[in-house]
């Protein structure tokens, strides 16, 4: 399946109190690593949505197409909407996968990605553990003009609902743990190392 993955940075990381996406995470970082995993599956595409950061995240070896959201303050959704924009047209799905998340291993890309292949019905794959839904969520490109179409009223969330989610069993922590305080990034620290 050929896929890309659109990595959400453009956040304001005011929890944070710095840019999450340029924090380090192991010899990288966090976005840096973010966007070698989805290489490592075999995303052809991989496209970051930048916003105020969008200077410093240049100064970075990138191995992805760098895209502004000229609205950030709009919220996570009119970062989507950004990335989906510019995914390479003969992409069959995507994944939206936001910077903050970054403990998610290769192999839970990869079993989303056959799960895609055995259920070619379903426009929304997600990976769940101890039953919840985590991310990244893949997407199928038919979803493409209805993410455009739509206002932000309930985000991407009321448009994958609409759509129908397909749960992918993974068991892996990594896909729930999200990096918004010093705290929970020293954490996830700690677990990668």
């Amino acid at each position: 399946m050929r896929h890309a993955a659109i990595i959400l940075a453009a956040g304001d990381s005011g929890r944070m109190g710095t840019d999450k996406a340029r924090l380090p995470l192991g010899p990288v970082t966090v976005v840096e690593h973010v966007i070698a995993v989805h290489r490592a599956a075999g995303a052809g595409n991989i496209v970051v949505v930048s916003g105020r950061n969008t200077s410093a995240l240049a100064g970075l070896p990138l191995d992805a197409v760098l895209v502004e959201n000229p609205r950030p303050e709009e919220g996570m959704f009119s970062s989507v909407q950004a990335g989906v924009r510019v995914i390479a047209p003969e992409t069959e799905a995507f994944f939206i996968h936001p910077v903050d998340i970054p403990l998610v291993p290769v192999s839970v890309l990869e079993r989303i990605l056959e799960a895609a292949e055995g259920h070619p019905g379903r426009m929304v794959l997600v990976p769940a553990a101890g039953g919840r839904r985590g991310h990244p969520p893949l997407i199928r490109a038919g979803l493409k003009a209805t993410i455009l179409a739509e206002k932000g009223d309930g985000g991407l969330r009321a448009v994958l609902n609409r759509a129908g989610v397909f749960e992918v069993a993974c068991g892996e922590p990594g896909i729930l743990r999200d990096m918004d305080t010093p705290e929970t990034y020293l954490q996830l620290k700690q677990q990668f190392s």
